[in-house]
């Protein structure tokens, strides 16, 4: 009987096999999307729960004014492991994930220079996060001094066999501002591999998204040995607690106890919450996830709206054949189940050709955004489309059941007669129509705003040079630490030989860097003076480099003058030249106002101040600017040259002024791609729902459509005849959508200085894209029905 069953759900399937397989080949490329997005959603919202303790894992804060403090003292763990609460197992302090530079000694005589992005643990931290120790010991690593623990992934990097690490020497190469007074500026401090562990999850709040190259233990240099600021925090400390004790348990006891912890001359409160529950990241993770899972929802729905639509049409529009069938006996159940055999059928090649797409898409897919950094694990990944086939697969059972009892409330005769209700048919095939334009009318509007944003922020940020000057100023970093400053001045030296070169411009670190926040004061003695302004460090030839000109007075001649922008001075009037400002114990005296500009646009303009950078100690990047037509021989000659004079543990990179901005630039550069490709997907898969559905029309009023034909109808009235309705459809769907657009933009808007302008060019390139793609659409199929010869299609009725 199954083979009977499975016969003529074939049968059906090749009978539709065009509109079929545009609702398979739709739905499995929503299906791709959906499971990329809540691959992410799903990441971010269990956030240390690939911990095997997480449950017992708390969290220990300190609150000032009933708010979290950003961290915890270094000795704050030692203070609370003496107080002995009863509910606490264990402690542990981890500090702050950050690049430490080392040359790692691959052989006796042999070393090569790498970044590693590295955090300081105590012996503790084995016990509470159990980390896989593939190699080595964890407990020599805890009973020997600078030990570190390097995961598998950079192990096989550097050693290619990971198994090869342990025992290997890391010389650190550059001074730690933790570090002794008696650590020389090159560092020297070595540092040995004990064990090789599993790379560590990335969702993790200690670390969030972001990969760690190395675990420290015994530290000198680290921050647990400072005898700096007691006050510094930088630490995160976690209890592991007593079987059957919660974080809940132990914030009650902490608050009975009134439990505090002295911090910049205050009692701050002790607090107690599950690991992963903080407040910070917990808005960050969700507000991920939902950007995240809506639009897969968005593009899963589109797919699903055809596959559904379609199926409902298919099973309604035989409900004579279902009539014949109930007179000759069958029952409710076997109609069940011929109906679920076809739609797991067509679910089972959804699922074989969601499986091609992923070991094509998925398999070491990588996403960079917003500095997050995210592998997709291609098995988990395969897992959870599973589940989502699954409960695809349970929607059409449930589909095929309410198919039934409407067809067993249809009498024989009706059913005979094939009085199907098409009203109510066309009335949800509308709705679901409907449902896909709103859906397409937003994607297109923010793919549109986003690349109209990019623009706007690109032009605006360092607005006083063109977009082709831009284009043509090359940026790479020279941030090595086992290089001297006169080895990168030769660098320098040597690319500025290069005809085309037209200036040279070196900084401290990048310019497109986000500013750094600082306070300056008037009157050092009266704290109440203070303002809070942009900083720039600045080489001497950091205007003209720019084309940023002076409004009055001069460029600063010593390490003690500073200069402003006009809105700083607009900020405050009462500053004159030859004003001393304070930052912190350091005067400096105003001596020049240049011309605003924005070095970034997510923050509020609050005036930039200028000092002097030291070059002399620190060189970290370098910009060339070229004459027009030499662009791509500059490039080629500062790759040359940088790869002369690198180790081959480093990569170069070289990119031009403009696609740094874009680099920095997250939420529009990077974004605006990936939701252009949802845009595609899902206009794509709207238009072969909508020429599915038009292919249904035409079939259906076929005969209509040749007695108009007789009757002396012409093309264009016939395609009048069908395409009026799509396009009204299409148009009433903008309405709620582009209403919703315009809310989204307006709270976007909050985010930036500058905003791309709403006028006529966006919203009508909006309309006009989407009117011609359906339109196209439309015409194209129904100028084929429109052009069959009448006396067939007679004949053929």
């Amino acid at each position: 009987m199954i083979l009977h069953y499975i016969k003529i759900a074939y049968c059906t399937i090749l009978r539709y096999k065009l509109q079929n397989a545009i609702s398979v080949a739709g739905l499995s490329v929503g299906l791709l999307c959906f499971s990329l997005c809540l691959y992410c959603s799903r990441f971010m919202l269990s956030i240390d729960s690939c911990f095997r303790h997480h449950k017992r894992i708390a969290d220990i804060q300190l609150y000032l004014d009933n708010k979290p403090f950003s961290g915890t003292p270094a000795s704050f763990a030692e203070v609370l492991k003496s107080m002995q609460y009863p509910e606490i197992e264990d402690l542990c302090r981890t500090v702050y994930a950050s690049e430490r530079p080392f040359n790692v000694w691959l052989q006796e005589e042999k070393s090569l220079p790498y970044t590693f992005q590295t955090m300081e643990v105590d012996t503790s931290y084995y016990h509470i996060f159990t980390p896989d120790i593939l190699f080595g010991s964890w407990q020599q690593a805890a009973n020997s001094a600078n030990s570190a623990v390097i995961t598998e992934t950079t192990a096989r990097k550097v050693f290619k066999n990971a198994s090869e690490a342990i025992g290997k020497q890391l010389e650190l190469s550059k001074r730690l501002f933790t570090s002794p007074e008696s650590t020389p500026e090159t560092g020297g401090i070595y540092y040995t591999i004990r064990a090789v562990i599993k790379d560590l999850p990335t969702n993790t709040s200690m670390h969030l998204m972001r990969n760690i190259d190395l675990l420290t233990l015994n530290d000198s240099e680290g921050l647990f040995t400072f005898k700096g600021d007691e006050n510094m925090t930088g630490c995160c400390t976690y209890a592991l607690l007593q079987q059957g004790k919660s974080p809940a348990e132990l914030d009650r006891h902490f608050i009975e106890k009134k439990q505090t912890f002295p911090l910049f001359k205050e009692n701050a409160n002790v607090r107690s919450l599950q690991i992963g529950h903080d407040e910070t990241i917990r808005k960050a993770a969700n507000g991920i996830s939902w950007l995240t899972g809506t639009i897969g929802l968005l593009i899963l729905l589109t797919g699903l709206l055809d596959f559904f639509y379609f199926m409902i049409g298919q099973f309604m529009s035989r409900t004579h054949e279902y009539s014949i069938r109930k007179v000759n006996g069958s029952s409710s159940f076997q109609l069940f189940v011929q109906l679920f055999t076809q739609s797991f059928l067509l679910i089972a090649l959804t699922a074989v050709l969601t499986g091609c797409l992923l070991e094509q898409i998925g398999s070491g897919l990588q996403i960079d955004l917003f500095k997050i950094h995210l592998t997709f694990d291609s098995s988990l990944l395969l897992l959870q489309t599973g589940e989502y086939i699954l409960l695809i697969l349970l929607a059409c059972m449930a589909v095929c059941l309410l198919t039934v009892l409407r067809i067993r409330r249809i009498s024989i005769q009706k059913g005979i007669r094939g009085g199907e209700l098409r009203a109510g048919k066309h009335y949800l095939r509308n709705t679901m129509l409907g449902i896909q334009f709103f859906i397409c009318w937003l994607f297109v509007s923010l793919t549109f705003a986003l690349y109209l944003q990019t623009q706007t922020t690109t032009k605006a940020i360092f607005n006083t040079l063109s977009m082709q000057e831009k284009e043509s100023i090359f940026s790479f970093s020279l941030d090595y630490s086992f290089m001297k400053t006169e080895e990168k001045l030769d660098i320098v030296n040597r690319i500025r030989q290069q005809a085309g070169v037209k200036d040279v411009l070196l900084a401290d670190e990048p310019y497109t860097e986000e500013p750094s926040h600082t306070g300056f004061y008037k009157d050092i003695d009266n704290k109440d003076s203070g303002m809070e302004v942009q900083l720039l460090r600045i080489s001497p030839n950091f205007f003209t480099f720019m084309q940023i000109p002076l409004q009055s007075g001069r460029t600063f001649s010593n390490k003690g003058e500073i200069l402003a922008d006009e809105t700083f001075m607009q900020k405050h009037p009462d500053i004159q030249f030859g004003t001393s400002l304070y930052n912190y114990a350091d005067a400096y005296s105003l001596c020049g106002v240049a011309s605003s500009f924005f070095p970034d646009i997510y923050n509020g303009n609050i005036g930039t101040v200028f000092l002097p950078a030291d070059l002399d100690k620190e060189i970290g990047h370098c910009y060339i600017k070229t004459y027009p037509g030499q662009e791509k021989q500059i490039r080629e000659h500062i790759y040359t040259v940088l790869r002369e004079v690198l180790p081959s543990s480093v990569q170069p990179y070289v990119r031009t002024f403009k696609e740094d901005i874009n680099e920095k630039q997250a939420l529009e550069s990077k974004l605006k791609g990936i939701i252009l490709f949802f845009t595609i997907v899902c206009l794509i898969i709207t238009l072969l729902g909508v020429y599915s559905a038009i292919t249904l029309d035409t079939e259906h009023r076929q005969k209509e459509v040749a007695v108009r034909k007789v009757n002396g109808a012409s093309s264009m009235a016939i395609i009048r005849l069908f395409a009026l309705f799509y396009i009204k459809l299409l148009l009433f769907s903008a309405l709620p959508a582009l209403a919703l657009v315009i809310l989204i933009l307006h709270f976007w808007k909050q985010m930036y200085i500058v905003f791309f302008e709403q006028g006529f060019f966006y919203w009508g390139s909006i309309f006009f894209t989407i009117l011609l793609l359906t339109t196209c659409t439309v015409i194209f199929r129904i100028r084929k029905a429109a052009n069959q010869n009448p006396a067939e299609v007679i004949k053929t009725e």
